[in-house]
C-alpha cells in the first residue's frame, strides 16, 4: 500500500520538476540570465532554484523584477509561477494522495472483513460440534 502511494508521488515528483525546468528557463528568459549575488555558489542551477523558490510560498517579486529590463514580463512570470507552483500542483498532491488513501482505506476493510468471516465459520464449525 504505501509503496504504491510513494510510486504516485514520485511520478508528481518528476513531473513537477519538469515544470520547474520550464519555469526555469523563462525566468531566465525575463530576467536576462543574469541573478542576484545570493546564488554566488551555485550558478549552475541557480535559475532553477529560483523557480523553486518561487514556486513554494516564496512571494517575493523583487528577486525576477529587480535584474530585469521586461517589468511586464516579469510579473507575469512571477504570477504563472507562483499560480502554478501553489494552486495546481498543490491541489494535484493532495488528490494523489487522498486516492492511495481510499485505496489503503478499501483494502482495510476489505481484510477486516476477511477476518470476520474466519470467526463467523469458525464459531459454526464449533457450534455444529
Amino acid at each position: 500500500m504505501t509503496l504504491g502511494a510513494f510510486r504516485d508521488v514520485l511520478g508528481f515528483i518528476m513531473f513537477f520538476a519538469c515544470i520547474l525546468g520550464a519555469l526555469a528557463v523563462g525566468i531566465c528568459i525575463v530576467v536576462d540570465g543574469d541573478v542576484t549575488s545570493e546564488y554566488d555558489g551555485v550558478k549552475a542551477v541557480a535559475f532553477y532554484l529560483l523557480a523553486v523558490k518561487q514556486s513554494i510560498l516564496d512571494t517575493d517579486p523583487d528577486s525576477l523584477l529587480g535584474g530585469s529590463d521586461y517589468k511586464i514580463h516579469a510579473w507575469v512570470m512571477w504570477f504563472i509561477t507562483l499560480i502554478v507552483g501553489n494552486i495546481v500542483f498543490f491541489n494535484f498532491i493532495m488528490a494523489v494522495i487522498w486516492s492511495n488513501y481510499e485505496k489503503c482505506m478499501e483494502k482495510l476493510v476489505a481484510q477486516g472483513n476477511w477476518g470476520k468471516l474466519d470467526m463467523i465459520i469458525d464459531i459454526e464449525l464449533f457450534m455444529s460440534d
